[in-house]
């Protein structure tokens, strides 16, 4: 069995998500989200027993978790999002706009934090597993390729 390492990260954040049956999705809302990262070994461990520093994947995610952390996230084509960014602007938030080019749902965060944290991370013997994206005690995405 590979040896995996997972590191978790928590933010919140609020969206909408639109295209489901039941509106309550579509309302302004927001989560605790938790971002766990797993990294897969591609060798036996060496001497020093570890697959990589995972310091470094801190690096890399948290300027990423500190982006969406208290912020709203937006869906470019959401059609309430001019008046959204207008509204943020005039209260002088708008810095906290996350805007994205996918509807915001559960699985297309899961699956925006895994190519970000795939194209940032340079790893020689491991390789970036998965992510699993919780956005409530019920409710988890996972995301891999």
């Amino acid at each position: 069995m590979p040896l995996t390492i997972e590191k978790v990260f928590r933010f919140d954040a609020g969206h909408r998500c639109l295209g489901f049956k039941d509106k309550k999705e579509e309302t302004l809302h927001g989560h605790s989200w938790h971002l766990r990262v797993v990294v897969e070994a591609r060798r036996e461990l060496g001497p020093m027993k570890t697959i990589f520093d995972t310091n470094e994947l801190a690096r890399i995610v948290k300027p990423l978790i500190e982006r969406f952390d208290h912020s709203f996230i937006l869906w470019s084509e959401d059609p309430l999002h001019d008046r959204l960014v207008e509204v943020c602007r005039t209260v002088g938030i708008d810095d906290k706009l996350v805007r994205v080019d996918f509807n915001p749902t559960i699985e297309g965060l899961a699956e925006h934090f895994f190519k970000v944290i795939r194209d940032a991370l340079r790893l020689h013997d491991a390789a970036l597993k998965r992510v699993d994206l919780d956005a409530a005690a019920t409710l988890r995405a996972s995301y891999s390729e």
